[in-house]
């Protein structure tokens, strides 16, 4: 990951497995911890569901990148993204499960 845009798309995909969920509430429309939290009301979610939870860790190392993104040779840096390449899949799995 190099760049604003690569950021952006890993938002976007995220967003984009939430929104498979097809949860009859409110659409989440970012990964701020607000937009969250406002998710987790309108649909009734508890922050204990996996889904929830893998949601709301990618959303945290995508906040740790985009601060930090001037220092992408760090050992954190390198291990957030790495643990982002794993949450990524799985939350595009579990948005599939109806």
């Amino acid at each position: 990951m190099n760049s604003f845009l690569d950021r952006i798309s890993l938002q976007r995909r995220i967003l984009r497995a939430v929104s498979k969920r097809g949860l009859p509430g409110e659409k989440l429309h970012s990964l701020s911890r607000e937009a969250i939290n406002r998710w987790l009301v309108s649909n009734q979610l508890s922050n204990e569901d996996e889904f929830v939870r893998l949601v709301v860790a990618a959303a945290d190392d995508l906040m740790f990148l985009t601060t930090r993104s001037q220092d992408q040779t760090s050992n954190e840096f390198q291990n957030r993204l790495h643990t982002l390449d794993t949450l990524i899949p799985a939350i595009e799995s579990l948005g599939a499960i109806r």
